[in-house]
């Protein structure tokens, strides 16, 4: 029986010692340019790992020494343009059901590019289209890969009880 707890106890102890990358982290949302995704004060947790993105998906990265949190439209090479409050990538528009217009969306905000998006670098936009200070905006910019420092996965703290525990994608 000793041999039996004494072998658990070191598999117990080797399994705390293997190296994890992912490190877990809460953050809160300080603004609405991810609403309706992340509301404005929500707490959510992020896996901070190195990662490849790819459109669609959700990424937290420096800026400007912020971290920021934005929706990946286009990748390394993309043309990505926008008017008439959609989005096109190569020529094709998007179907973004997340995406939020509550103002009205005025210079770059509305219309821009094409803009072709250099090798390494992400075009990323806020859900709230309209309040969103993003890549569409020249002096924002694309965001380079080596910036990207994690992804949102789920809210754990909202004034809305019914998206607490609530998956981000």
């Amino acid at each position: 029986m000793k041999s039996y707890l004494f072998t658990i106890q070191m598999l117990a102890i080797l399994v705390a010692l293997i190296p994890c990358k992912a490190e877990t982290k809460v953050y809160t949302m300080p603004s609405s340019s991810m609403e309706p995704t992340l509301l404005k004060d929500e707490k959510f947790t992020a896996e901070m790992q190195p990662l490849q993105p790819l459109r669609g998906d959700l990424v937290i990265f420096r800026h400007e020494g912020l971290l920021l949190v934005k929706r990946v439209i286009g990748i390394s090479d993309d043309v990505v343009e926008g008017h008439n409050l959609k989005i096109f990538v190569n020529g094709n528009a998007l179907h973004e059901a997340y995406v939020q217009h509550t103002g009205k969306a005025e210079g770059p905000l509305d219309k821009f590019g094409p803009v072709r998006v250099p090798a390494g670098q992400l075009f990323v936009m806020g859900d709230n289209r309209d309040y969103s200070f993003d890549s569409r905006d020249p002096k924002f910019g694309v965001v380079s890969m080596s910036d990207v420092t994690g992804r949102p996965v789920k809210v754990v703290v909202s004034p809305d009880p019914q998206r607490i525990n609530k998956v981000l994608h």
